[in-house]
């Protein structure tokens, strides 16, 4: 299976991308992409909409790296901790970029709408136990990432109050993730 995997944390250290490498389950057979998106230089979108007149976005940055991973992937694989009850301010600058894909499925026709073979996940954690609906923020806007990527089976796996856990102890209640 291609599986592309994005992490939107500015920690590359952090409690995220620790708890997601404990709990994803790998294939020997896998062919896995990651990518840390603090490391890439991506525009933000403008609203300009030429990708609803062209299918193209006029910015030629490292998105284009997530274009290209996206198409190749059977697995679409995303994770962030919550910041302000949200997704982090460099998954939010990439989903807004995916605008060009949603152009492409819902505007212009020209890429299916659905593709059957591919799937999602996203892997979201707050520092917090949710007390305050912290990951009610991330939903909408996920289901429209998936969608701009012709993604209807996905799924969310949220892991609260990573800060207050040992992490070990935390592994231990943890569900495995499969893809």
């Amino acid at each position: 299976m291609k599986i592309l995997v994005v992490h939107g944390s500015p920690r590359k250290g952090g409690n995220t991308v620790k708890y997601f490498e404990k709990t994803f389950v790998r294939q020997p057979e896998d062919e896995i992409r990651t990518f840390f998106l603090v490391d890439f230089r991506i525009h933000p979108c403008t609203g300009c909409l030429a990708c609803s007149k062209t299918g193209e976005c006029p910015f030629e940055d490292d998105m284009n790296l997530i274009y290209e991973g996206a198409g190749w992937a059977d697995r679409l694989v995303f994770t962030t901790p919550v910041y302000f009850n949200s997704v982090t301010s460099y998954m939010k600058v990439m989903m807004d970029r995916f605008q060009r894909d949603y152009a492409r499925r819902f505007i212009l026709g020209t890429q299916k709408k659905v593709e059957p073979h591919k799937k999602g996940l996203l892997f979201a954690t707050a520092g917090s136990k949710e007390k305050h609906r912290e990951f009610d923020g991330l939903r909408f806007p996920v289901d429209l990432m998936f969608k701009s990527q012709g993604i209807r089976d996905y799924t969310i796996h949220l892991l609260d109050g990573v800060d207050d856990t040992n992490m070990d102890q935390r592994l231990l209640q943890q569900e495995k993730l499969y893809t």
